[in-house]
């Protein structure tokens, strides 16, 4: 909507003539050359096109609200930018299924095209773009968003009770039905199964997206839940749903890779496995090359009391359990949802989990967006309003603070340590120089992110078994290894 962009850029041009703008941190955005990919899998690791490991520190961008574009709320370059100067390198991005094909085989390409603008965007900053099917409580008719209307066959069941976002899925008898329409395949307009229609979807979206540069991949469907069966998935793992949820996973997957050979197929578990519990195998076969498992994050206390208080055990029981049906199915994986609240323990314990097990991430979420499925409207946010500029008291800045720490980007070998003393600053990165896909790096070079809101009087790195090849405070830290090492080790320290 361009009216909203000439509102933001009039909003940037009154405050910085009057001299009150908060700048943006210091130094370059990332070099965008550095994630055009394409990106692929070996192993647990995703990896660039020179095969480094690609570990992310991203954020959610996902407007629920027709015309399900975040570029109408005034998601715009100035936000990119924000993003690029305080180290994020990935955004999953929203899609709306309901508005890709509002008709039976009928896409709208403008509402697709306008995505990958976003996209496109993104990647003129740096960032690389997972594009998400966001569905929450499948369908506006039970209060949710995600699904068409023609898809959401429920027989007539009770729409009832209408308790609130998450409770629903376990208690709404009308919206349970119509997940087990979708996992049971039944046949919808024109006799179609729905799940074939659901991967002619991702089919065209793929074709759609497959030479945007910067493109992650695509994580085929947002949460997930098991409809009828939820009740005896505590007992027998969901069979039935189960073995739905895995072939509809992989018959998009396989229409992604019919219209392009490029992007990492994310897929999910059932969301009841969020806070560590009731995981079981799910996925596309594994003929499908560079699959990854997009799990989430979020304690059930936390949920509650909004405080990190006793949910540690519970975010590494997620992180193991993840970790563990990610190795049986030979996938990599990314944490690519979690927080959706204001409390830095909450920030902080994330994003050290997420360092201790040396996995990407990507934190819920850049704006509140008027969100109509979310347990903490406000409290999610990072920035307030996409629509006028990341400055001031539009940021977040404890919560910048907790997420904008130093992380590997791009790492010339296999990664065994890293991570933040947040006592002293001192960061610690620690790799060897054998490639994740076999063979060894010489003298190859890796990224890291420093950005400055944790650093403003810059810092000094120091490397043992190679040299920094970047400026003075540079927000990527460059190291090449030197000839014949196989180990090395780069501290980041205030100065």
């Amino acid at each position: 909507m361009e009216g909203v962009g000439v509102l933001k850029r009039f909003v940037v041009a009154i405050v910085a003539a009057i001299g009150v703008v908060i700048p943006l941190m210091a130094g370059p955005a990332a070099a965008s050359g550095d994630l055009n990919g394409p990106f692929k899998t070996s192993g647990r690791w995703i990896t660039d096109a020179q095969g480094r490991v690609f570990i992310t520190s991203g954020i959610n961008m996902v407007y629920k609200r027709s015309p399900y574009l975040p570029s109408v709320i005034g998601f715009s370059d100035d936000d990119a930018q924000f993003l690029a100067d305080n180290g994020f390198d990935s955004v999953r991005l929203g899609l709306n299924w309901k508005a890709a094909e509002p008709q039976p085989g009928v896409y709208d390409d403008a509402y697709l095209n306008g995505l990958k603008q976003t996209a496109q965007m993104l990647a003129d900053h740096g960032i690389t773009t997972m594009l998400d099917f966001h569905q929450d409580q499948f369908n506006q008719k039970y209060n949710g968003q995600g699904f068409p209307d023609w898809a959401t066959i429920d027989h007539g069941f009770w729409n009832w009770p209408v308790i609130g976002f998450g409770t629903d899925y376990i208690f709404n008898f009308a919206l349970k039905r119509a997940f087990d329409s979708f996992w049971f395949n039944e046949p919808g307009p024109g006799g179609v199964g729905l799940q074939e229609r659901f991967a002619a979807m991702w089919g065209h979206v793929a074709s759609i997206f497959a030479d945007t540069p910067g493109l992650l991949g695509y994580d085929l469907m947002n949460e997930p839940m098991p409809g009828s069966e939820i009740f005896t998935c505590f007992f027998n793992a969901c069979p039935k749903s189960t073995a739905g949820l895995s072939a509809a996973q992989d018959k998009a997957a396989k229409a992604i890779r019919t219209a392009s050979p490029e992007g990492i197929v994310f897929y999910e578990p059932f969301s009841t496995s969020n806070g560590g519990f009731l995981w079981v195998i799910t996925g596309p076969a594994p003929d499908v090359n560079n699959r990854a498992l997009s799990f989430h994050s979020y304690c059930l206390m936390a949920n509650a009391t909004k405080t990190q208080e006793g949910c540690d055990w519970s975010d590494q029981l997620g992180v193991d359990m993840a970790a563990m049906n990610a190795r049986a199915a030979g996938s990599a994986l990314i944490l690519s949802e979690w927080g959706a609240m204001d409390d830095i323990g909450i920030i902080n314990s994330h994003i050290d989990v997420a360092a201790r097990n040396m996995i990407g991430q990507q934190e819920w979420a850049y704006c509140g967006c008027d969100d109509p499925t979310t347990a903490d409207l406000q409290g999610q946010a990072l920035v307030n309003l996409p629509s006028l500029p990341p400055t001031g008291t539009n940021v977040r800045w404890q919560k910048l603070k907790g997420l904008a720490v130093p992380h590997p980007r791009l790492v010339a070998g296999t990664p065994t340590k890293y991570g933040i003393d947040r006592g002293t600053g001192v960061f610690t990165l620690n790799y060897n120089t054998a490639k994740v896909s076999g063979g060894s790096f010489n003298q190859g070079t890796s990224v890291i992110a420093v950005p400055a809101i944790n650093y403003p009087d810059g810092y000094v790195a120091t490397v043992t078994g190679g040299v920094v090849t970047s400026a003075d405070n540079a927000l990527e830290l460059t190291v090449k290894a030197n000839p014949g090492v196989s180990k090395v080790t780069v501290k980041v320290a205030p100065r």
